[in-house]
């Protein structure tokens, strides 16, 4: 348990009493000023512990939006097995085993801390518990809660399309971005602009990767700030009238989608266009889809997310027809569908750019093909959605709405916004598959193009797969439900993983034990997202878990707290007991013994500071039922029946996410017929 602790005095030294005395014969001053010097002369005498050492706050971070986070501290070089923590720069301190990196709250009042945001300096002492505390150092991490303050939001909308004002400022770390959203629930960055052939604060209220849709009328606009450390502010809205007026240049038309996005499954792209309007002769239609992120369809910032197919067709009585198509799979589920009537390959006369043309799909199918489509077209496919500096992958030349096969130009180089008419020494003529040998890092891009009545068959496609790492979402560590006990228990890890490119491959898991170096432990599977361990009663532990993408990429390591198993037996003078209970020899329980009972009523009680607690209790035939009351509320009714006999197993558990303190009471119900109830132990992790 977490105390506090006032300096300790070692005691009196032969030299330090001698020269008390000396001066007490020297000069007459009395014994309370001579006892007095001497605790000084004591308190103040060079100790034989261990030298300073460092102490990191947040892994060495300047900032922080988490008033708690991970304070390390060197190894001790001496005797040292005790270390004191405070938050108000040493007159408050917290004392407990050394151990050499925990959770620690920078707010918290036991060790003199202020809930308020600002510098927080954190100061760190060793000692043995006989000789006077030394100093092992201090370190100052900057605590940022507060989210940026913002101005009203105004967006001058003309048709679709407008310009947002809207500006932040922050005290703290400083403002990251600004963010809009049209449904409140998907942003994009306003401030920095993603675009660059838009102007700063451009809006289209047709995007549908941020929930904007063509339907004419009132609107209701979001924006939000956030900061460099994720703090984001509360949402300012503004409404503004959408009306179905068409830029200069754009195609006099609006896109209606009938049909839900799902990938996997036919998707529709309807043009109605404005009532008298037809394509001149010669002029056809230009429909182009495109996949991934914002930066990667609006911008040509290829990565992973980058897939194109050009499809050029003639119109049908004047107007362009509808475009029904299989969604393929893409992460990260955002598309672009643009339309243009085209003069020649390289005239347009109309547009609809795609920004206007995006939405945002929801998964149904992970397959990449167009496997129908209502209109002809090409489109191709690697062997593979990942590769290395060095390797080959090998593309497909797929078809599909009744196109037949052509004899187009491939090519491959890097991705530094390739122009159809230059080609890298990677490029052959003709045939339906290609290598691509990536001889460089950094994004790549393929593509296959053929010319055709002066019209443009062209499909592109990254074929560098995933460069982004893999990231734990969160960590748990809990008491195993059914653990035996006897020195020690079972607690179980439990954690969550997240990739947002080709997907996890593996998870990572290593332990250390009073604070010694970290140990590699096996998983159940590569993917198990939990693991019993066992832990040794009076021994510190502390787990720490990565995960590995299929790509190779390695995520961070993300620790939990340090937890400290801890047991109470029967016999345990902080378990506090009603009438009615006897003790009783029972082979297997911990230290032979429990306490039983038949009466209804019967009550036992422990009050602790701890971050999990867990029931051990004998199960059989016999035993009935009991209920467990946490913080004064009922928590769970619990059967102790079993068919066979269980000894000293945990019949039942809870955990918090921070260590805090409790009172845990179990109530015996007394079950007609078998009214036994059982308590050998309380188990808790600190």
């Amino acid at each position: 348990m977490v105390r506090c602790s006032s300096r300790r005095l070692r005691p009196a030294t032969g030299t330090a009493v001698l020269f008390a005395a000396l001066i007490a014969i020297v000069l007459p001053l009395s014994p309370a000023f001579v006892a007095a010097g001497l605790a000084s002369v004591v308190a103040d005498a060079p100790s034989t512990q261990s030298a300073p050492g460092t102490v990191a706050l947040g892994g060495g971070a300047t900032w922080t939006r988490s008033a708690v986070v991970t304070l390390a501290v060197s190894p001790p070089t001496g005797p040292a097995s005790l270390i004191r923590i405070s938050n108000d720069g040493g007159t408050t301190w917290v004392e407990m085993p050394y151990v050499l990196s925990l959770d620690w709250s920078l707010i918290d009042p036991a060790a003199g801390g202020v809930d308020a945001d600002g510098p927080k300096t954190v100061t760190v002492e060793s000692g043995d518990g006989i000789g006077p505390w030394v100093a092992l150092g201090s370190s100052t991490i900057n605590l940022d809660r507060t989210p940026p303050t913002t101005s009203g939001l105004s967006l001058s909308l003309g048709g679709w399309t407008g310009f947002a004002d809207f500006t932040a400022t922050d005290t703290g770390v400083g403002v990251a971005r600004t963010e809009l959203s049209l449904d409140g629930t998907h942003w994009r960055s306003l401030a920095p602009s993603p675009y660059t052939f838009y102007g700063p604060g451009f809006v289209d209220v047709r995007d549908g990767t941020i929930g904007g849709s063509w339907e004419e009328g009132l609107r209701t606009v979001y924006a939000r700030a956030v900061d460099k450390l994720g703090n984001v502010s509360e949402p300012q809205t503004t409404t503004v009238g959408a009306a179905n007026v068409h830029g200069l240049g754009e195609v006099p038309a609006r896109f209606e989608f009938p049909l839900p996005a799902v990938t996997g499954q036919p998707f529709t792209v309807d043009p109605i266009f404005d009532p008298g309007f037809h394509i001149a002769a010669g002029d056809f239609c230009q429909w182009r889809l495109a996949t991934g992120t914002s930066q990667v369809r609006l911008e040509a910032m290829y990565d992973e997310t980058f897939q194109q197919v050009d499809v050029p067709v003639s119109p049908v009585n004047g107007l362009c027809a509808p475009w029904t198509f299989t969604l393929p799979y893409t992460p990260p589920l955002e598309y672009s569908v643009s339309l243009a009537i085209m003069r020649g390959q390289n005239e347009s006369v109309y547009t609809i750019e795609p920004l206007a043309g995006s939405f945002r799909a929801t998964l149904g199918s992970t397959s990449r093909a167009i496997t129908s489509s209502s209109l002809p077209l090409f489109y191709i496919e690697p062997d593979r959605e990942l590769v290395s500096a060095g390797g080959v992958v090998t593309y497909r030349l797929k078809t599909a709405g009744g196109m037949p096969s052509a004899s187009g130009l491939w090519w491959c180089e890097p991705a530094v916004i390739p122009e159809v008419n230059v080609y890298s020494p990677q490029s052959q003529q003709g045939g339906t598959t290609f290598p691509c040998r990536v001889t460089s890092s950094g994004p790549w891009v393929a593509g296959w193009v053929w010319y055709h009545n002066d019209r443009r068959f062209l499909v592109q496609y990254d074929p560098i797969g995933d460069r982004s790492k893999p990231t734990i979402t969160s960590t748990h560590v809990d008491i195993a439900n059914g653990a035996s006990v006897d020195t020690g228990t079972t607690a179980t890890v439990r954690w969550t993983g997240h990739d947002s490119g080709t997907g996890l491959s593996r998870y990572q898991v290593q332990v250390s034990r009073n604070g010694g170096a970290y140990v590699s432990l096996t998983l159940a599977s590569r993917l198990a997202t939990s693991i019993n361990r066992s832990v040794i009663f009076g021994s510190s532990y502390q787990f720490r878990v990565r995960a590995v993408d299929r790509a190779g990429n390695i995520g961070a390591w993300v620790y939990t707290g340090v937890v400290r198993p801890a047991r109470y037996d029967d016999a345990s003078s902080a378990i506090t007991w009603t009438s009615g209970w006897t003790t009783t020899a029972v082979a297997g329980a911990v230290g032979g013994r429990a306490h039983e009972t038949v009466r209804l009523g019967a009550a036992a009680r422990l009050a602790f500071t701890g971050r999990a607690v867990a029931w051990v209790a004998h199960r059989g035939p016999d035993a009935g039922f009991a209920q467990v009351w946490v913080d004064g509320v009922l928590a769970s009714t619990v059967s102790l029946t079993s068919a066979t006999d269980q000894t000293s197993r945990v019949v039942w558990r809870r955990t918090w996410t921070t260590s805090g303190s409790h009172v845990v009471q179990i109530r015996v119900l007394g079950t007609t017929g078998r009214p036994r109830s059982e308590v050998d132990a309380l188990v808790l992790l600190r």
